[in-house]
């Protein structure tokens, strides 16, 4: 069977998933569909290494059980499916074995984590690292502890070197724009953050 398998994918016609995965990847420009799809196949992937191996009577009962399997929600899976539907279409496989199946409500559905403040020896830590590997993070990292602003805030903020203050523009994070006095500690980030300044 290996000889067999190695001797129909060098001719093209055996495709397996996780050698296609980064090409097929690298295709897809939005971080967050990459993100989804990307999931979704390594899903996939764990169950059947082998597109081939997959006919429409398997993709259907992929389809209805991943769900509890890895305990993701319906919007998910469907997520999923429209990711595994573009890898066939890149493969160029046939797409219509994954089409018009149901996908149940999963009960289980997944919950997010609760959010826990940052402790001070952790926020240290965090900006120290950042500092040792002299990575650009450590800039915003710092104005956020002395700010309380969010990502989006501080990839937009205006710092008046005259008046020594920081304003932030009004955000759906933020209700209303607002100024505050520039902590002495974050002068030099803010002047590298002006310099270098990122997107959230």
């Amino acid at each position: 069977k290996k000889a067999t398998d190695f001797y129909k994918e060098n001719l093209g016609k055996l495709h397996i998933l996780e050698k296609w995965l980064p090409e097929w990847l690298s295709t897809l420009d939005n971080n967050k569909t990459k993100n989804d799809y990307g999931r979704g196949a390594r899903a996939l992937i764990k169950y059947f290494p082998v597109a081939e191996d997959i006919n429409r009577e398997k993709a259907g009962r992929f389809l209805r059980t991943i769900g509890s399997r890895e305990n993701v929600h319906k919007d998910s899976v469907q997520k999923w499916r429209s990711g595994i539907l573009n890898l066939w279409r890149y493969l160029e496989l046939d797409e219509t074995i994954w089409k018009d199946h149901p996908i149940p409500e999963n009960k289980a559905k997944e919950k997010p984590p609760e959010k826990e403040p940052w402790t001070k020896d952790e926020v240290r830590l965090l900006y120290e690292t950042a500092v040792e590997r002299n990575h650009w993070l450590k800039n915003p990292i710092w104005i956020a502890v002395h700010t309380g602003a969010r990502k989006s805030a501080i990839a937009k903020l205006k710092y008046n070197r005259d008046e020594q203050t920081i304003s932030f523009p009004k955000m759906k994070s933020e209700p209303r724009a607002r100024t505050i006095p520039a902590h002495p500690d974050i002068i030099t980030h803010l002047n590298s953050w002006e310099q270098n300044r990122k997107s959230s």
